[in-house]
């Protein structure tokens, strides 16, 4: 990765370039959440580029349905998702601080994260966890480029019917684990 830095100096513009630094690329973000309400079928998403090279590699959702489960359907439902695009790919987790981000996690294209459906209950992977889940919960992330693989996370919260996305992060040295939540 290569940084342009322009330099204006007596009159004259300088173009120099700066090699990228080797480490953790963190992206504290303004706090953004999404939510989703009643009718059925409304559909909500946060686009996340993990390294910033224009390409979207996740998307997470927000979706309000119609389900036929449990008892008198049919109920309005919701549930938060996280599916990856191209070559990137997710471990749910959770995660907390400072748990390790690898090749040893369980790595997909896409997975329910939470959500309820009346008269079946709380569905997804941060569904009945015994800990609690809040704005320090981390989604683990990978992606491929030219055959290396970088980690990352996302920081997150989710509800019902909505998620706040916090901030995220990537290791730009390919192959190499991070911890959640780590910044440098």
């Amino acid at each position: 990765m290569i940084q342009f830095i322009l330099v204006f100096l007596f009159g004259i513009i300088i173009i120099g370039v700066k090699p990228s630094i080797a480490g953790i690329d963190h992206y504290d973000i303004t706090d953004t959440t999404i939510r989703v309400y009643a009718p059925a079928g409304s559909v909500k998403y946060y686009n996340l580029d993990l390294n910033n090279d224009g390409t979207i590699d996740f998307k997470i959702g927000a979706q309000c349905f119609e389900s036929w489960e449990g008892y008198h359907p049919p109920h309005t439902a919701y549930k938060m998702s996280i599916r990856s695009t191209g070559t990137s790919q997710l471990a749910i987790g959770p995660f907390f601080t400072n748990d390790t981000i690898s090749a040893d996690l369980n790595f997909r294209s896409y997975q329910d994260i939470y959500g309820n459906i009346p008269g079946v209950g709380l569905i997804g992977m941060w569904a009945y966890r015994f800990e609690k889940l809040n704005k320090d919960t981390y989604v683990g992330l990978s992606i491929t480029i030219n055959g290396n693989v970088y980690y990352g996370w996302i920081r997150m919260d989710v509800s019902i019917n909505s998620f706040t996305v916090y901030s995220y992060a990537f290791n730009n040295v390919s192959n190499a684990s991070m911890l959640a939540g780590q910044t440098n």
